[in-house]
């Protein structure tokens, strides 16, 4: 619908992009709200965007140089999918860096976050019931941030693809994550790390299963996961440690708690023990 074509400090405010067609093909359909896939923009800001049922992406970004890609900054932005397949962010490649994300709300998309490249960091940003994975990361470059926010969904969280060993920092911090069952809560970690999950409301009203947090496969060799204060309706230590191969080198776990760790009259506040796994330091 919308194009930026090498803009700079641009802004866009209070727009209401909506389909008009309901089927999943022919006029009237959107495919991308605002888009600067082939022509590159930066440092632009977009407050008050209402994207409605996109088959793409809400917003999609990308650049061809470091001096022209990224640094956008999304303010109160809703994009409201409604299961038409597209993603609510899209991040195209290596130089749509130093994006920020703060306040808003995505339903029913595809994905909330794919990054194939770039950075991103959310503040404040509610997802409901993504169809595949809320947050994809694809061969991100540079650390990506994510707080204070919640999502309710019946799919997995988070899915690291890369970039495959090599660091990549992620912090996840001040969230409330409720999925339908503990094994779609997933955290998918195929590059290096940190990951790290810090002062979260992790919960799953699946009391069969027997943790929250899988490791092996899920965590590629070498990599590290990091536990800081969380809340588990599940035990966290199972969460962190089952199993151990091949998955993390290094999990530490430091207050984390878990609603099993309490007497049956509710649970109590403790420390759990730092856990480290992995090679000698």
């Amino acid at each position: 619908m919308i194009t930026l074509k090498g803009t700079s400090y641009s802004s866009l405010e209070h727009l209401f992009i909506l389909e008009s067609n309901n089927q999943l093909n022919g006029p009237g359909r959107i495919g991308i709200c605002i888009d600067t896939d082939t022509s590159p923009s930066s440092h632009d800001r977009f407050e008050d965007i209402q994207c409605r049922a996109p088959s793409i992406a809400g917003f999609r970004f990308g650049g061809t140089s470091a001096q022209d890609g990224g640094h956008h900054v999304f303010v109160k932005d809703n994009i409201l999918c409604d299961g038409e397949g597209g993603d609510a962010f899209r991040f195209l490649d290596a130089t749509s860096v130093f994006n920020r994300v703060v306040a808003g709300e995505t339903s029913e998309c595809d994905r909330s976050l794919e990054v194939e490249g770039g950075s991103v960091s959310v503040t404040g940003l509610d997802f409901e019931y993504d169809t595949t994975t809320s947050i994809h990361v694809g061969n991100a470059n540079a650390p990506i941030t994510l707080y204070s926010s919640q999502v309710e969904s019946t799919v997995g969280f988070l899915a690291i693809d890369g970039p495959a060993n090599a660091p990549l920092p992620i912090l996840v911090k001040n969230w409330r994550v409720a999925v339908a069952s503990a094994p779609s809560f997933q955290f998918l970690n195929q590059s290096l790390g940190p990951l790290t999950l810090e002062s979260n409301l992790l919960e799953t009203a699946d009391s069969s299963a027997p943790f929250i947090i899988g490791t092996g496969s899920a965590f590629v060799s070498g990599s590290t996961l990091v536990g800081l204060g969380n809340y588990y309706t599940l035990d966290p230590l199972s969460s962190l440690n089952t199993p151990y191969e091949p998955g993390p080198e290094r999990v530490i776990s430091i207050g984390d708690v878990g609603v099993n760790d309490g007497p049956p009259s509710g649970p109590v506040t403790i420390e759990l023990p730092t856990i480290i796994e992995g090679p000698t330091l």
